[in-house]
């Protein structure tokens, strides 16, 4: 199927939707944007990557799915756009009519190259935890589901929208949630502003509220995701002062490398239930166990 990587094909071969495509497309309209390495770890594991990404060429040029290529400017030369990677799908009406979303979920999307890049961290993360291989049973929603839980709830109080939740489930235990704050750059007005979301926060956490907005009955942490080991530790001196409380925030760095395009983290489903997370309090957790501190 010959075509442009940004136009789809006038005539493009047909296409008869196996029960991957479906859950393909499904996945793609839960978390909105996802690149083909989300795809592959949720929909094809131990299958050649080159075939996520030839089923997903072609549920785009069949138009079932959209993709987006990050583009950057090159320096010294305004006006220059420069590829930044593989393209990452979205959602389209015809997409959403085959596995039956509802209207309004497949609102085309555009986003800004900052904003995709902070999706995507979250993303990562949620999806390395749901597809692990082993472990806790994981559940994610994204921004935008939790974006819509907001709209129809009457909490009549301000909204408070993490990019992520993950609610994992420990044998007998009750289900425990944990909500995924990306903060990629310095925070607009500085640690004044980080240190209030994070009073608010625990300050929500205290009472029924994410239950009655998003039915999450067990907040365990709030994860605190920055790009390098460095600012995690700032923003977790931040954490420290917040008594008591501080053991609810959990911060970690995603960086795996610097990336111009879609970011490059170490998120992976065979590492994330072991990966460490410190809390305000200087106690390392991680998924696998989130209430016993490690050693």
């Amino acid at each position: 199927m010959q075509s442009s990587r940004y136009h789809r094909p006038a005539e493009p071969a047909g296409v008869v939707l196996t029960d991957r495509d479906l859950r393909t497309i499904e996945a793609v309209h839960h978390y909105r944007l996802l690149t083909a390495r989300h795809v592959a770890r949720l929909v094809f594991p131990g299958v050649a990557y080159r075939t996520t990404q030839d089923r997903l060429r072609r549920l785009w040029a069949t138009g079932y799915l959209d993709r987006l290529f990050p583009v950057g400017v090159v320096d010294g030369r305004p006006g220059t756009r420069l590829n930044l990677g593989e393209p990452t799908y979205t959602a389209t009406k015809k997409g959403g009519r085959a596995v039956g979303a509802e209207p309004g979920r497949h609102a085309r999307l555009r986003p800004s190259l900052d904003t995709l890049q902070h999706h995507l961290v979250a993303v990562d993360l949620e999806t390395a935890v749901v597809a692990a291989p082993s472990g806790p049973r994981a559940s994610a929603l994204s921004e935008g589901e939790l974006r819509a839980l907001v709209r129809s709830s009457p909490a009549g109080v301000p909204r408070l929208v993490p990019d992520g939740a993950l609610t994992l489930e420990y044998g007998t235990a009750e289900p425990q949630t944990f909500l995924i704050e990306v903060v990629r750059a310095g925070v607009k007005a500085g640690n004044a502003t980080l240190a209030r979301k994070m009073e608010t926060y625990r300050e929500r956490v205290r009472t029924d509220w994410f239950l009655r907005t998003y039915g999450f009955a067990a907040v365990r942490a709030v994860v605190i995701v920055t790009p390098t080991a460095s600012r995690a530790d700032h923003y977790r001196a931040l954490a420290e002062r917040i008594t008591p409380g501080r053991g609810l925030f959990w911060f970690a760095a995603y960086e795996a490398m610097p990336s111009l395009g879609p970011p490059v983290t170490h998120f992976a489903p065979e590492t994330i239930l072991d990966l460490p997370f410190t809390d305000g309090a200087g106690r390392t957790y991680s998924f696998r166990n989130p209430f016993i501190p490690h050693v």
